[in-house]
C-alpha cells in the first residue's frame, strides 16, 4: 500500500473504541488476561513478525457503523510486548490466519491498532497509536526515504474489535503482524516520521463524538504543539452529512490544509480527501507554542439532530528534532483517563525467537 492510504490507517488507529478496565498495576503499563504473544526477527533482522492468538472469534450481529464506533466493550489490548529492536519501519503486513497459517478472511476483523505504550502522541499527552487497520484497508508501506522509529523495549500493544459477519463462529484465529525494517546503513538515513493526530472533541477515556443541529455545525478545537516539524500528508474521517475539516492558524485564520468529504444524494460519506504536502516540498511548517485550530463542518439539512459525530485529521509528521519529542507524563490525568480505558494483558506469554542480537539495529 502506498503513502496516501496511511493516512486512512492512521484515522482507525486513532478513531477505535475502547473498552473501560482498572487501571495499569505496573506504572505505564496494561495487565489482565494474555494471548500468547509470539515476536520473531527473521535472519537478516530485516523483519520483525509478531503472532498473537488464538482467538474464538463468535458471530456478531448486524449492527451500524455509528453503533460499531460506540461499542466500547469490543475492544481489547489482546496483547503487550517488548518490541526486540531499536530500528525504522517502513511497512506492516496484517494477516488473520489459523493454526497451520491458512488465510482467514479478513472481514472477521472490525479494526485492529497497534499503540506504543512508551511514547506519547504528539498534540495530546496519551498513549501513542502507531498505526491501525480495518477490514476493508490494505497493507501499510512508505517509500524507503521515510519510517518510523522504535526503540528496543518499547512495550507495543495490540487491540482489536472483532466484527464477524459470517454465519458460523471462527476457531483458533491469529493475528500476524509483520514489520518491515528500514535497513541499519541506509545512506542517506531514512527521515523520522511518527504519528499526526488531532480529534475536535477529544475526551480521553470517554466518548470524542458530537451532535449538529439541524442547519449545520463547525464543530473547532484548537490546540498547540510542543514540538516544531514538517507536515507531509493528511487524512481525515467524518460521518455522514460531513462537509469538510481544515487545519488553520488560529490567531490569523490562514489556511495550512483542507480536506473534503465526497457524499452520495444522501448525504453519506464515500471519500474523503487526501493531501500529499510534501511531495514537491518540505510541507508546512508547524511551530512549537503556536496555536492552531481544527475546524470541522457537517451540514444537517434534516429536522433531526445528527447524533454520533465524528471529525479528525490524521496524518504524517517530520519533527525538527526527535530527541525534543515530548516524554510521556504518567501523572497527567489524561494519561491516566486513556490508560484506564484501555483492558491490558501483561508480557508475561511473549517469546521473542531469535533474539539473541536484538538489541543492534536492521542489517542491511
Amino acid at each position: 500500500m502506498s503513502l496516501p492510504n496511511l493516512l486512512v490507517l492512521g484515522a482507525l488507529a486513532l478513531t477505535g473504541a475502547a473498552a473501560p478496565s482498572a487501571a495499569a498495576s505496573r506504572p505505564g503499563g496494561p495487565q489482565g488476561p494474555a494471548h500468547e504473544v509470539r515476536v520473531q526477527l527473521d535472519s537478516a533482522y530485516r523483519q520483525v513478525i509478531v503472532t498473537v492468538g488464538p482467538f474464538r472469534v463468535e458471530r456478531t450481529m448486524a449492527m451500524s457503523e455509528d453503533m460499531m464506533m460506540l461499542m466500547h466493550g469490543q475492544d481489547s489490548v489482546v496483547g503487550v510486548f517488548a518490541w526486540p529492536v531499536t530500528a525504522w519501519f517502513r511497512a506492516i503486513r496484517l494477516e488473520i490466519v489459523d493454526a497451520q497459517g491458512n488465510a482467514l478472511p479478513r472481514s472477521i476483523m472490525h479494526h485492529m491498532n497497534v499503540m506504543n505504550f512508551d511514547r506519547r502522541q504528539l498534540v495530546y499527552p496519551i498513549v501513542e497509536r502507531l498505526v491501525g487497520f480495518g477490514h476493508e484497508t490494505s497493507d501499510m508501506s512508505v517509500p524507503a526515504s521515510i519510517g518510523m522509529p522504535v526503540q528496543r523495549g518499547h512495550r507495543i500493544g495490540i487491540v482489536v474489535m472483532w466484527h464477524n459477519d459470517t454465519d458460523q463462529d471462527v476457531e483458533g484465529a491469529y493475528l500476524r503482524l509483520t514489520f518491515r525494517l528500514n535497513p541499519r546503513r541506509q545512506t542517506p538515513r531514512p527521515m523520522t516520521v511518527l504519528p499526526f493526530f488531532v480529534d475536535a472533541h477529544l475526551v480521553p477515556g470517554g466518548v470524542n463524538t458530537f451532535d449538529v443541529p439541524p442547519g449545520g455545525h463547525t464543530q473547532a478545537y484548537e490546540f498547540t504543539l510542543p514540538i516544531s516539524g514538517h507536515l507531509l500528508a493528511v487524512g481525515g474521517h467524518i460521518h455522514e452529512h460531513g462537509a469538510w475539516i481544515r487545519l488553520e492558524e488560529a490567531g490569523t485564520g490562514r489556511d495550512i490544509v483542507t480536506i473534503h468529504a465526497q457524499r452520495d444524494a444522501q448525504g453519506q460519506v464515500l471519500s474523503v480527501s487526501r493531501a500529499l504536502l510534501g511531495v514537491w516540498g518540505e510541507g508546512p511548517h508547524l511551530r512549537a507554542g503556536r496555536r492552531y485550530r481544527l475546524l470541522v463542518r457537517y451540514d444537517n439539512p434534516t429536522n433531526d439532530t445528527l447524533q454520533g459525530m465524528m471529525g479528525l485529521m490524521a496524518g504524517i509528521f517530520a519533527p525538527d528534532d526527535l530527541r525534543r519529542w515530548p516524554a510521556l507524563d504518567r501523572t497527567d490525568p489524561a494519561y491516566l483517563a486513556d490508560l484506564a480505558n484501555l483492558p491490558g494483558s501483561d508480557m508475561g506469554s511473549e517469546r521473542v525467537v531469535e533474539g539473541s542480537r536484538a538489541g543492534q539495529p536492521a542489517r542491511d
